[in-house]
Order: structure tokens, then sequence, then C-alpha cells
């Protein structure tokens, strides 16, 4: 756990790295995390090709980008770095800070950058408290450390659901169009694979009552939030198999049923095929076209 090296005593500048290269999962993946301790000195202006999330542990540093933001981060603070935007960051000479970071990317990301659920103009955020924040990081960086298709998903969910709650530190959504809601749903649906999140809590969340809410979202998804969330996780699902380190019983663990049988059922609804089969018969090309384009049957 890192939540002791907050109070280091040494002077010199540390840091240490969890991990490089992790996996890629159909959402994205986290391609490095790690601590970096009194940290002296500004650097200088720099372009990363991913995204990246910064939490402020000590110290305080200064953050500026080309859109014009001009920041001032202190503990609590959490930075959001966006691929292609030149910036910098770091405290004042003599001056000291410590930082946990995780460096990401991928489609799942990019949605949530086109449709303004992550936005540029907003990159700091303020969370509390820091060792809560900090602890939620670690849980995703041990996640993504492993090596097996299961656990890289799992980082990239509960990163997305990390940066969804930063986010709505900021104040209410509900004046965000309907557009931008519908997104953040979907991106919260998605993230759900243990399939926890109340539907009616998610509406109230959003600003909608549950009937308005389940009614636009079918209007602008083509399905309800219910069966969305259910063909997002048999998605999930079908990339699982595909890896072919799983029993049935242990995706539909891992996916938040009931049972082995639940699971076969439902899969059998939005694919069109049993499990067994789809194994049998799935290749890596057709995987997502059969558990994107197969509709629910009723």
């Amino acid at each position: 756990m890192y939540i002791g090296y907050v109070k280091a005593t040494a002077k010199k500048t540390s840091s240490s790295v969890d991990y490089r290269h992790a996996s890629q999962s159909p959402l994205g993946r986290i391609s490095e995390t790690g601590l970096l301790q009194r940290s002296r000195g500004p650097c200088g202006w720099r372009v990363l090709d991913s995204f990246a999330v910064v939490l402020t542990l000590s110290g305080s540093a200064r953050y500026r980008d080309t859109l014009g933001a001009d920041f001032i981060m202190t503990a609590g603070n959490l930075l959001i770095i966006f691929p292609g935007l030149s910036h910098t960051y770091g405290p004042a000479v003599g001056q000291d800070w410590s930082e946990f970071y995780a460096i990401f990317e991928g489609r799942v990301f990019d949605l949530w950058l086109q449709t303004g659920l992550l936005n540029p103009k907003r990159p700091i955020h303020h969370v509390h408290p820091l060792n809560h924040w900090l602890s939620k990081l670690e849980s995703i960086s041990q996640a993504s450390g492993l090596a097996d298709a299961q656990s890289t998903l799992q980082s990239i969910c509960g990163l997305q659901l990390l940066l969804a709650e930063a986010i709505g530190t900021q104040g209410s959504s509900i004046e965000d169009s309907v557009e931008q809601r519908i997104a953040h749903a979907c991106a919260l649906l998605e993230a759900d694979h243990q399939q926890q999140l109340s539907l009616k809590s998610l509406a109230k969340k959003l600003g909608f009552g549950y009937e308005s809410f389940r009614k636009l979202f079918a209007d602008h998804m083509g399905l309800p939030p219910a069966k969305y969330r259910a063909a997002r996780l048999i998605d999930q699902a079908c990339q699982l198999m595909q890896k072919g380190q799983q029993s049935d019983k242990q995706i539909a663990h891992s996916l938040g049923f009931c049972d082995e049988f639940h699971f076969s059922r439902r899969f059998k609804q939005i694919v069109g095929a049993s499990p067994s089969h789809f194994r049998g018969r799935a290749s890596i090309a057709d995987t997502r076209h059969w558990a994107h384009n197969k509709k629910p049957q009723q």
C-alpha cells in the first residue's frame, strides 16, 4: 500500500513504477501506474499520446496547457491529462510534491472525450478524502498489473467508475444535454460488470424520472437500459471466451450472474447461440459482430 508514503521524510526525489505495458482489453488498457515522491522543480512542456490521471498527494504544483488553463494544484486535486494536448506541471523551484499517476488509453475513453464527459477545458477535479481516492487508484493499479483478461477488464471498468465519481464531485450533471447524460449512463452501465448499479438511482443521479430515463435511453440507444447493460455484459463475456482462459461458470460469476444456467440462458437470448456453440464457432473477427448486431429476443 502507498498511503504511508505520503508522509515520507526522505529529501530526495524517489519513484516507483507498478507496471508497464499491460495487456489490452476490448475497452482499452492502463499502460502504466506509479508513485512519484518529492519531485522538484517544474517539468518542461510535453505532449502525451495517451490519457493520464494524476492524484496530488502532498505539496503544490502549477499546471498549464495550451488551452489557457493555469491552476495551482494541491493535495486532493485530481488532474486529467489529455492526449495531444501540450501541457506542463510541477512544483516551483526549490519546492517539491508527490503524486500517484496512471496512464491509460482505449476506445471507451475516446468515447468519453467525444461526448464531453471528459473535457480538456476542465482538467482539475477536487476529490476527498485523499486516502480514499488513493486506495481506489491502488486497487485499479493492482488489477491492471495482472496478466489475465478479467483483471484487465476490471481495471478499465474501475477507472471509468473513478472518473465518473470525480466528475460528479464538480456539481450536478442535470444541466448537461440529454445526449451527454445518456452517454454518461452508457459509460456507467458498461462499467457495471457486477450488475450492482440501480437503474432508478442512475436515473435520479442524471436528473431524470425513471420512466423518462428509460424511454429517452431507448430512443437514443435502441434498447432500454437494462437490456443495454445485459448486451454489454455478454459482449464482455464473448471477449473473455475468446481468450479461452475461463470456464462459463467463472465468467458468469465475474459478470454478476447468479449461476451458470442464468448466464447461459441470457447469452443465448442476446447472441443467438449457446456459450458452447459460440466457443466452437466464433472467431476473433466476428465476436463483436455477434454481440452487437444480434437483436435480443423479446
